[in-house]
């Protein structure tokens, strides 16, 4: 699923018990929504350049793995490369690209 593929907010179902690890690290800000449906984590991230909200959808499974150390790409192969960017880096590729690529 990609950003615009479901209903927002989610009916919350649980949290994510590395949420408080992710934190310390900076992995997910605490100024990140991030919800529990089954086995998908629903992020809510704010664009540091635009400051528009995004919706990123990723498996559970996937999110574990990112946290205790997989990289991105690898741990959830099958998410968007901008929706990952967007989980990574706290920015759309978009306003990332406008920020630091010169022409």
């Amino acid at each position: 699923m990609t950003m615009t593929d479901h209903a927002w907010p989610p009916e919350t179902t649980g949290e994510l018990p590395e949420l408080p690890e992710a934190v310390a690290i900076g992995m997910i800000t605490e100024a990140d929504l991030v919800l529990i449906t089954g086995d998908q984590v629903h992020f809510t991230k704010t664009c540091h350049f635009c400051h528009q909200p995004s919706h990123v959808t990723a498996p559970l499974d996937g999110v574990r793995k990112w946290i205790t150390g997989a990289l991105i790409q690898t741990a959830m192969p099958g998410l968007p490369v901008g929706d990952r960017e967007i989980l990574v880096s706290g920015s759309h590729p978009a306003c990332f690209d406008a920020a630091f690529l010169t022409g």
